[in-house]
């Protein structure tokens, strides 16, 4: 039983430590690869009020440690879609296109009637 214990507790360590790495590579690559992410994210024709609302969101005035306590759980807040391992439904994103959290439209979708499977065509 011991042993079953071990190997259990073992994979479950290099669950977790695999996974803070990912995420760990995945902050880090993203602050090298976009030196300023509020500009690339803002709109193409935003001025310094909409660069400046975008990293409020992203929180790019905080400390690098703030910065990834807040991307590990909680994410960016943009256009009402929180992100983050804390939030319940996962956010997927936001769609410009249907001006709405992805979540919220894969959500309905899959609750109305003419999307479903048993529904008479």
């Amino acid at each position: 039983m011991t042993s079953m214990l071990r190997h259990v507790t073992q994979l479950l360590t290099r669950s977790v430590t695999t996974l803070v790495l990912v995420l760990l590579a995945a902050f880090a690559l993203t602050r090298i690869a976009y030196r300023d992410p509020a500009t690339m994210l803002a709109p193409r024709n935003a001025g310094q009020e909409g660069i400046d609302a975008v990293a409020r969101a992203l929180r790019l005035d905080d400390p690098w440690y703030l910065q990834l306590k807040h991307y590990l759980f909680w994410g960016p807040d943009i256009q009402g879609a929180p992100m983050g391992l804390v939030n319940w439904p996962p956010a997927l994103g936001y769609s410009f296109q249907q001006n709405t959290p992805v979540t919220e439209l894969i959500l309905s979708r899959s609750q109305s009637p003419r999307h479903s499977r048993w529904a008479p065509s």
